[in-house]
């Protein structure tokens, strides 16, 4: 008895292993990108500042910076969008406060946002 548990057990973890992997590949689909961005409507300034500062502490922001590839639209909104989609591209959290999950890529010019699968 104890030998038919393991091996359902040993066959249902093999399967899900399977299965498993299997979903993961899928997930590299075009379908499945995402970007996070800013909400619409836009939250308060303060509440956009407050996330610049904490992402960029975190993360390199350096393509906002005065020539960098996403420095223009020179827009708290703008560079809040890219901060919360490099700080999203890491953590794979979207602040729910500020941001909101899209599947149109936002890139523009020569500003390139990460895109997550």
């Amino acid at each position: 008895m104890a030998k038919i548990h393991f091996c359902l057990f040993l066959i249902s973890f093999l399967f899900g292993t399977f299965v498993h992997a299997g979903n993961k590949s899928t997930r590299q689909d075009d379908d499945d990108k995402q970007w996070c961005i800013v909400q619409d409507p836009l939250p308060s300034n303060d509440k956009m500042q407050g996330f610049l500062d904490y992402a960029c502490s975190q993360i390199i922001c350096d393509p906002l910076q005065p020539g960098g590839d996403c420095y223009e639209p020179n827009t708290l909104a703008s560079h809040t969008s890219f901060a919360l989609d490099m700080y999203y591209d890491v953590t794979f959290e979207c602040n729910p406060e500020i941001g909101r999950l899209i599947t149109q890529d936002p890139s523009y010019d020569g500003c390139r946002y990460p895109c997550v699968h």
